[in-house]
């Protein structure tokens, strides 16, 4: 009898444990929301310059912190980000985008067609050797219609150009974005 009963507390026991112990996991329900979460990522990132980056695990993480004038979805679609509209031309030469009102980068500033020109210029210069983004020696100039609308001319017509500008957008005012990434895209660098 003696066991009928002991098997009964221990069973008591633990069931009291685990109710505790689940109840306390519960945490606050109706505490103090926060938009912020830490991710930790437990690889080697080889250049925080979204430009610069060549290894697909930094690009993997740099995806989320900028974002181009254009950038695909889950399905690989291409959706206007930096930008709120663009056009090409029938004969594939000129890219015309139209920047979304309200963009700002992780600083606080908002995003400029000059930033846009700087940033498209800045992948396409070969003063050092090859441009950055290779595809971008296709491009004869870059022409800032107002202060919302930058226009990309190409050498020779390619309706298939549009992928190569999900390239970062950054501010031209950073003077060193390898050590101080600033983005307009859902996260922000901190360390």
């Amino acid at each position: 009898m003696k066991t009928k009963a002991g098997k009964k507390v221990l069973l008591t026991l633990v069931c009291a444990a685990l109710t505790i112990a689940l109840g306390a996991c519960s945490g606050d329900k109706a505490g103090k929301e926060s938009s912020q979460i830490t991710i930790g990522i437990p690889q080697d990132v080889d250049s925080l310059d979204p430009h610069k980056a060549v290894a697909a695990g930094t690009k993997e993480v740099l995806f989320n912190v900028f974002e181009g004038l254009v950038k695909p979805d889950s399905e690989g679609n291409l959706n206007d980000a930096v930008a709120e509209s663009h056009t090409i031309s029938e004969d594939g030469k000129v890219y015309t985008f139209t920047l979304r009102d309200g963009v700002k980068f992780h600083d606080g500033t908002t995003v400029t067609a000059e930033d846009v020109k700087y940033s498209i210029d800045r992948c396409a210069d070969t003063s050092n050797g090859d441009p950055l983004v290779s595809a971008f020696l296709a491009i004869d100039s870059v022409n800032i219609i107002d202060e919302k609308t930058v226009e990309i001319v190409l050498k020779e017509g390619n309706t298939d150009f549009l992928p190569y500008l999900t390239a970062a957008i950054i501010p031209a005012a950073n003077e060193d974005p390898e050590s101080n990434p600033i983005g307009t895209g859902p996260y922000k660098y901190v360390s």
